[in-house]
């Protein structure tokens, strides 16, 4: 019980820290990527019930220190599915073989395969609701702001008129919820 405990506390603090430097405006991308991977080690190696507890100490750290919307941007983004995976690996349904014996049946990998592409999904838009609301056209208009200010940064460099920086700006918006669902599963 102690060691299951240690596990939690280390996992969620670990976890907590790689979530938070892309909440306060740090240049965390790659660690926030990697946030969920200590609640999913600690899952998997005691029990989905330690990354459960995890989760929860590392909401209620992030709520502790940065504010209670960023806590539970991580617990429904980080500490659910990683919950939820970890559930999904380690459970064991009751089955009989074809002499009649007892045997243990784990959850298809497809089935689990099929779960993590959703959560990626669901993700994916929770984020984008999180971060631009739930109109499409302002999402749109705050991505090509953004990723105007960026290119016009290497406008300089690259010698590209406004025009092709603007149809640029537009593409992104329309991929980019594609290509974050697809590195978030």
């Amino acid at each position: 019980m102690g060691q299951a405990l240690a596990v939690a506390f280390g996992a969620a603090l670990a976890s907590a820290l790689m979530f938070s430097p892309l909440s306060i405006g740090g240049g965390g991308l790659v660690l926030f990527y990697f946030a969920t991977l200590p609640l999913l080690i600690a899952g998997l190696g005691w029990g989905h019930h330690v990354a459960g507890l995890a989760g929860a100490i590392g909401a209620a750290a992030i709520s502790i220190v940065l504010r209670s919307q960023i806590a539970l941007a991580f617990f429904l983004m980080t500490a659910t599915p990683a919950w939820l995976l970890t559930w999904l690996a380690t459970a064991v349904r009751p089955a009989r073989g074809p002499d009649g014996t007892p045997v243990a049946d784990f959850v298809p990998a497809g089935f689990i395969v099929t779960v993590c592409g959703l959560i990626g999904f669901a993700v994916t838009l929770a984020g984008i609701a999180f971060l631009f609301g739930f109109d499409y056209e302002t999402y749109r208009a705050t991505l090509s702001r953004m990723v105007g200010q960026v290119v016009d940064v290497m406008a300089g460099r690259s010698g590209g008129t406004r025009a092709d920086l603007t149809r640029l700006g537009e593409t992104m918006a329309a991929i980019l919820p594609i290509g974050t669902s697809l590195t978030l599963t």
